[in-house]
């Protein structure tokens, strides 16, 4: 390893502490599992970095290997994707003046919790035409920042499904709330003008 003392954690591999690190490294393998499982294109590895010195996410990257696609961010440096062997393309988030607005999101493997996010929806909908679901919480994140969804919204998620791509989302000029310690919402969006 490059950085041995780096701290570890994420999804599918155990955790190392690391030993004086100033950078945890938070990894999800495999994003989409299902998706993988099933045929289904839309999966991705996703590396988020996070900084003890400062309390931030520093960097980021989400590759979506059957895709082509990479996306990826640093703090203060803007949001990026390559698809294929192009050049790197500056993403910017949804345009404002979207006729038709789509919501991402996501639902849990939990019944009951599932059931609480359906009741929520009705009321998640209000200001948007249409409702997007890919299996991948990474993705639809980076779906935000590149302006093919206007916002996602998702309830229990684990800090590997978002690390990266929040980032990535923060980046390309949204607003994006991360859960709490004791919450669940991830949600990223246009910011009001």
């Amino acid at each position: 390893r490059v950085a041995p003392n780096d701290a570890v954690t994420g999804e599918e591999l155990p955790s190392s502490p690391g030993r004086g690190s100033s950078i945890r490294w938070s990894v999800d393998p495999l994003d989409g599992t299902t998706n993988y499982t099933r045929g289904l294109d839309l999966y991705c590895t996703s590396v988020g970095a996070w900084s003890a010195e400062s309390g931030d996410w520093c960097a980021g990257a989400v590759v979506a290997p059957a895709l082509g696609v990479t996306y990826f961010a640093s703090s203060g440096r803007g949001a990026w994707v390559v698809r294929g062997s192009h050049e790197p393309k500056q993403l910017t988030g949804p345009k404002s003046e979207n006729s038709n607005k789509l919501l991402g999101t996501g639902f849990s493997y939990s019944i009951s919790k599932r059931f609480a996010q359906f009741a929520a929806l009705p009321k998640l909908m209000e200001p948007y035409d249409d409702l997007r679901r890919f299996g991948s919480a990474a993705l639809s994140l980076c779906l935000v920042a590149e302006g093919s969804l206007d916002a996602f919204y998702e309830t229990d998620l684990q800090e590997h499904d978002w690390a990266a791509a929040a980032l990535i989302a923060e980046e390309a000029g949204l607003v994006v709330v991360r859960p709490s310690a004791d919450g669940d919402i991830t949600s990223a969006h246009l910011r009001a003008s």
